[in-house]
């Protein structure tokens, strides 16, 4: 990945000028929403109130090189190692009697490859398990997270053969959303339909309540209020793969020996489905010019976003259409949040959280975080420990 300009280097400075520091607060604002920054060289996360910038209180434990957050209502955390750290896992952090508690989340003896997603009452992680063959595994089971108690509430084996789960979000009543890739047989192209959707589903039933195809190869899922607070929209990532794929300097190829990673990253274009979260009917469509790494959506159901490419973020027209930008970040950026206010990006090579004007995109905020920050969350403020909550 390339850095960006000069221009943007003097912009850095000068945001950095007319910001300062964020100070540290012991709580958030009432009503404010927290931004919970995972920062993986310290082990820590870090919080923010979200309306001033202001640290709130010290950094708090989270196991193993955090990454995917997913934050109760409460202020819990469930927190995701990233797949290729040793030890991988996850790890529930809480406020305890004194300070806070982390502890590991055990889904079954040896799961691997978990996916996190979700926030408020529950997550959803979806896993390989442990039966399946180290040479084929794909990650085909989900557990439905208890955020409050920390605890696996539902399992449940959602796909088998070539599916794997690449994208999921979760919903306050316990619906999880999934989206599922169908790796291509030997005889398929690349490209056109291959048996990829977007389902929604109970865990703690197994009902099925709605599924979508889709043409191309599945990426990441949002889940959001819809415009105006009517209803709920999921957003659907999906590369548009050509025929054939191929490495520089090398010809062409089928599919059969290409991973997801390469088919997703490799292809010529991208969009992101926005469907209606009940019937998974869609209600829009996006296109992206750069590979979606993130995404993001107002509370308010207002706007919503993508991270696309190193450092791009891209706005969301209503109704569909090419994706608009919205602004380009000082660095390297990884993962996406969004508040009524504001956008956020983590500068994981420059220990920052950069805040972007939710209308015109101009930077406004950077706060500084731990060591290389990696994942990102938006959520209540819950307990501060010392006994608040156990």
């Amino acid at each position: 990945m390339t850095r960006t300009g000069c221009a943007l280097v003097a912009l850095w400075g000068a945001v950095l000028a007319g910001c300062g520091l964020a100070t540290a607060s012991p709580h958030a604002s009432a009503g404010t929403p927290v931004l919970y920054i995972g920062n993986a060289r310290d082990d820590t996360i870090s919080r923010f109130d979200a309306a001033s910038g202001r640290a709130i209180g010290p950094a708090i434990p989270a196991g193993a090189a955090p990454w995917r957050l997913a934050v109760g209502a409460t202020g819990t955390v469930l927190v995701q190692t990233p797949n290729a750290h040793p030890g991988v896992g996850l790890t529930f952090v809480a406020p305890a009697a004194v300070g806070w508690e982390a502890r590991p989340l055990l889904l079954e003896p040896g799961a691997r490859d978990p996916l996190l997603a979700g926030g408020g009452r529950f997550a959803v992680v979806a896993y390989v398990a442990s039966a399946a063959p180290a040479a084929r595994g794909m990650r085909c089971r989900v557990a439905l997270i208890d955020l409050e108690r920390g605890r696996v509430a539902a399992t449940r084996d959602v796909c088998a053969g070539r599916d794997a789960v690449v994208g999921a979000a979760a919903g306050e009543d316990g619906v999880v959303y999934l989206a599922l890739w169908r790796r291509p047989a030997e005889t398929e192209p690349c490209g056109g339909a291959t048996g990829s959707r977007v389902v929604a589903l109970r865990p703690d039933t197994g009902a099925s309540v709605a599924a979508a195809p889709l043409d191309g190869v599945p990426g990441p899922l949002a889940l959001a209020p819809g415009p105006g607070g009517a209803g709920q929209r999921v957003y659907a990532v999906e590369a548009l793969p050509a025929a054939e794929v191929g490495r520089p300097g090398e010809p062409l190829t089928g599919c059969e020996t290409t991973g997801y990673g390469e088919l997703f990253e490799g292809a010529p274009g991208w969009r992101v489905q926005e469907l209606e979260a009940t019937t998974l009917a869609a209600d829009g469509e996006h296109t992206v010019p750069y590979p979606v790494r993130a995404l993001a959506a107002t509370p308010d159901g207002g706007d919503a976003f993508v991270l696309a490419g190193p450092a791009t973020v891209f706005r969301l027209r209503p109704g569909g259409g090419p994706a608009a930008p919205f602004a380009v970040l000082p660095d390297v950026a990884i993962g996406l949040a969004a508040t009524d206010a504001r956008v956020y990006a983590v500068g994981v090579f420059r220990d920052r959280v950069w805040g972007l004007h939710r209308r015109r995109g101009d930077l406004v905020q950077a706060l500084p975080t731990g060591r290389n920050p990696l994942g990102i969350a938006v959520g209540g403020g819950g307990g501060d420990g010392g006994g608040e909550r156990r």
